[in-house]
């Protein structure tokens, strides 16, 4: 398990490319119960694509999970929600903050909680389309 500082740091630096969208179409939330980290992701779509995608999160995360929701939402803008949604997870993530696909046994929960705050938010994004068609 390797995680590579210099690519955590240089993802992480992108921070501010990816702030949550005003009025979102859907957001999901996952806290860190360990450190406390609150990440708050929301997307926004036209016909089903992914257009814009971004997070809140606490002020004093660290680096790898900075970098692990920066990676979420490159990884899943401009994707349909569905391949969105089978791209993103901690493994992906993984490979793109690591030598060999694999985090330090310490920067795992990183990538999962970006996964499951972006899974969250496509779980609500569903319960919203599926209401708007009358729950069908």
């Amino acid at each position: 398990m390797a995680t590579d500082k210099e690519r955590v740091l240089a993802w992480a630096a992108r921070e501010g490319e990816f702030p949550l969208p005003d009025g979102p179409d859907a957001v999901g939330t996952a806290i860190e119960p360990e450190c406390g980290d609150n990440l708050t992701m929301g997307f926004k779509t036209h016909r089903e694509v992914i257009t814009e995608i971004g997070f809140e999160l606490t002020k004093s995360a660290c680096p790898p999970t900075r970098a692990s929701a920066v990676c979420t939402a490159q990884l899943a803008k401009g994707k349909a929600v569905m391949a969105a949604y089978l791209t993103v997870t901690a493994k992906a993530i993984a490979r793109e903050m690591s030598t060999d696909g694999e985090l330090d046994e310490g920067h795992v929960h990183c990538a999962l909680m970006a996964e499951l705050a972006f899974k969250r938010a496509l779980s609500a994004y569903s319960a919203k389309k599926q209401a708007e068609r009358g729950g069908k």
